[in-house]
């Protein structure tokens, strides 16, 4: 009985498991699109842009759907407003922060890619005879950086970090908030942003 109820449940983890990441799949391809380039990409949020998060997170609990560009006049099953309760907001944060802390997360998830660790990125970046010519040499001409993707609310929202680099002065990123509208995941709102 006790072997019957361990594997019972080990198998229930395990499709829970299997659910989350077809989830995080989906999201994946529906979100990065890299063409015929790899895309190159490292998948730790630094902890100051989690602290920009949480702070506008904790300001700003109610965001409203735009009216253009892709949702202009879309027949949408998205709401008009969505405010994050202080649970969903404490567990957007152990989520990003567990993920910080658990490097791999993402291995297989992103089609036509190569994940570099931040090791990796310290010994190119930290020394100033490598930087961008290096990285470009023996990487790609760009480096992006995901979170985790976080689900909220049976898998209708989504708080997600994205940033890409391709030289000293030329990158940008955020977190923002998607909505799961009809199948499709659309960008509902910028959270942070920054730009160099």
């Amino acid at each position: 009985m006790k072997k019957a109820l361990f594997v019972l449940f080990v198998g229930l983890g395990l499709s829970a498991f299997a659910q989350k990441k077809s989830e995080q799949a989906l999201f994946f391809d529906q979100l990065v699109k890299s063409g015929t380039d790899v895309t190159v990409y490292t998948e730790s949020v630094e902890e100051h842009y989690l602290k920009d998060l949480k702070k506008m997170l904790q300001k700003h609990k109610t965001m409203t759907r735009p009216d253009y560009g892709e949702w202009h006049n879309l027949k949408t099953s998205a709401p008009k407003s969505i405010t994050l309760s202080k649970s969903e907001i404490d567990y957007v944060m152990v989520q990003l922060e567990k993920a910080n802390k658990n490097p791999g997360w993402s291995k297989g998830l992103i089609k036509n890619s190569r994940l570099v660790t931040s090791a990796e990125i310290d010994s190119v970046f930290m020394d100033q005879n490598k930087s961008w010519p290096y990285f470009k040499k023996h990487y790609g001409k760009s480096l992006s950086t995901f979170s985790k993707p976080v689900f909220l609310r049976n898998n209708t929202f989504c708080i997600f970090y994205k940033a890409g680099s391709g030289g000293e002065l030329s990158g940008g990123g955020g977190f923002s908030l998607y909505a799961k509208d009809k199948g499709v995941w659309r960008l509902y709102g910028m959270l942070t942003m920054w730009i160099s």
